[in-house]
C-alpha cells in the first residue's frame, strides 16, 4: 500500500504504457474531476449551472491525462496532436472568468495525471477546490455596494449633465454618466447612469422625482450583474 502511494508521486513521463498504468491513471483523473464538478455545482447552487459544464469538468481530466499519456516523449506526437486541435474552431462565446477558472484547474489536474504526478494532482484539485468554496462563501471580491443601472430619456432641449445633480445627491450614495446616445432622429437623448440608491430609498420616490425633470419621457432601472465578467443588466 506504501509503495503505491509512493508511486502516485513519481512521473511515468518516458515509461512503457500498460493497460493497467492507464486504468488507474483514468480512475483518479475520474475523482479528481468529480471533486472539481462537486465543488464547480456547490458554488454555483443558487445561480444555477449548465449540466453539460459540469459533465465536462468531470471527464476533461481524464481525457487530458490520456492524450499526454498517449503522446509520452515523442515530440513528432506532440506537434501531431498540436496540429490537430488547431483545425478545431470553437464557436462558443467565451465563458465567464469563474468558469474560465475551473477549465484550467481540470487541464492542470489533468496534466499532472497524465505525467505520472497523480498524488500531486489530486492535492491540487483538492486545494484549488476548497480556496474556490472559502472564496465564494466569504463573498470575496463582491462589491459592497448594489450598483444598479439607471436609463433616462429627454428632450434635447433639456442639459441633461447638470440637470438631475439635485435628484442624485438626495437620492444616491454615488452616480456617474456612462453612456448618450440621441433617439428619434436626434429629437430625444438617452443617457444612461451607474448609480446606488442610499439605504431607505423608494425607488419610486426617486423616479417620480426625474419624470418630473425628463417630461415624463421614458425612465427604467436595473440591477447590474458582474458575473460574466462584464456588466450586464
Amino acid at each position: 500500500m506504501r509503495e503505491f502511494i509512493e508511486n502516485l508521486f513519481i512521473p511515468s513521463v518516458g515509461l512503457s504504457l500498460t493497460v493497467s498504468s492507464m486504468l488507474i491513471t483514468m480512475l483518479f483523473a475520474i475523482l479528481i474531476g468529480v471533486i472539481i464538478a462537486g465543488g464547480y455545482m456547490l458554488v454555483n447552487r443558487r445561480d444555477g449551472y449548465s449540466s453539460y459544464f459540469v459533465t465536462a469538468l468531470l471527464v476533461l481530466p481524464a481525457v487530458i491525462a490520456i492524450i499526454i499519456m498517449m503522446i509520452g516523449s515523442n515530440i513528432a506526437r506532440a506537434f501531431s496532436l498540436g496540429g490537430v486541435f488547431a483545425l478545431i474552431r470553437f464557436r462558443s462565446e467565451p465563458g465567464n472568468p469563474r468558469d474560465i477558472t475551473y477549465i484550467c484547474v481540470t487541464m492542470a489536474s489533468g496534466l499532472a495525471c497524465g505525467t505520472g504526478y497523480i498524488g500531486y494532482g489530486v492535492i491540487f484539485a483538492v486545494f484549488i477546490t476548497l480556496v474556490l468554496i472559502i472564496i465564494n462563501a466569504v463573498g470575496f471580491g463582491k462589491p459592497n455596494e448594489k450598483a444598479m443601472m439607471l436609463k433616462i430619456t429627454i428632450p434635447e432641449d433639456l442639459d441633461f449633465e447638470n440637470a438631475f445633480e439635485d435628484v442624485f445627491k438626495k437620492y444616491t450614495k454615488f452616480h456617474k454618466l456612462d453612456r448618450v446616445k440621441t433617439a428619434d432622429f436626434g429629437s430625444l437623448y438617452q443617457i444612461q447612469f451607474t448609480t446606488a440608491l442610499k439605504d431607505g430609498t423608494k425607488q419610486k420616490e426617486f423616479l417620480d422625482e426625474i419624470r418630473t425633470i425628463n417630461a415624463n419621457l421614458t425612465v427604467s432601472m436595473s440591477s447590474i450583474v458582474y458575473e460574466e465578467g462584464r456588466k450586464t443588466f
